[in-house]
């Protein structure tokens, strides 16, 4: 049975989002690792309040991201850092089709066909994307790439803080 809310913010139990069309009107269908919700939002339109839910805006991420990594083009977002909430598109944003895929939970991903690949997630959900393989591994690896700068640039600066505090 389908939960369906007014507004939805990206959490740890979130998995992915994909967009519904219900009688003219787009919806986003979010599957959490218990449940799944239906919102009446395009799922651009959740990430970026997603965002701001958490402090800052999607264009800002966007920035980050493209700063951090040189990624321009389906460029993953940090939602929000303690939670180690990142996500990545399908496809371009700005698209109808463009699916949301959280990079955390992700136990396994593999060919299922020429131009499908399916997710399988640690609690067994699955989903099966219209992509290639190997855009899907291009979009996971970017997606980690930059969890692994983030958290790098945040070590490096814990490190450099504590060294100043030592010599005080």
């Amino acid at each position: 049975m389908l939960n369906v809310v007014e507004e939805y913010e990206i959490n740890p139990f979130t998995l992915w989002i994909e967009p519904v069309w219900i009688e003219g009107f787009m919806y986003s269908r979010i599957v959490e690792v218990e449940e799944e919700i239906m919102v009446k939002a395009k799922p651009i339109d959740i990430i970026k309040k997603s965002c701001e839910y958490f402090g800052s805006d999607y264009n800002g991420r966007r920035k980050g991201t493209r700063y951090l990594t040189g990624y321009t083009h389906k460029a993953p977002i940090e939602i929000e850092k303690s939670f180690s909430l990142y996500m990545f598109p399908t496809t371009s944003p700005d698209r109808d089709n463009c699916i949301w895929i959280a990079l955390s939970n992700i136990k396994q991903y593999m060919k299922d066909g020429p131009f499908c690949t399916r997710v399988v997630y640690r609690n067994k959900k699955q989903i099966c994307l219209s992509m290639s393989f190997s855009a899907f591994e291009t979009q996971f690896a970017r997606t980690a790439i930059l969890k692994n700068k983030l958290e790098q640039n945040v070590m490096e600066t814990k490190r450099r803080y504590a060294l100043a505090d030592q010599e005080t």
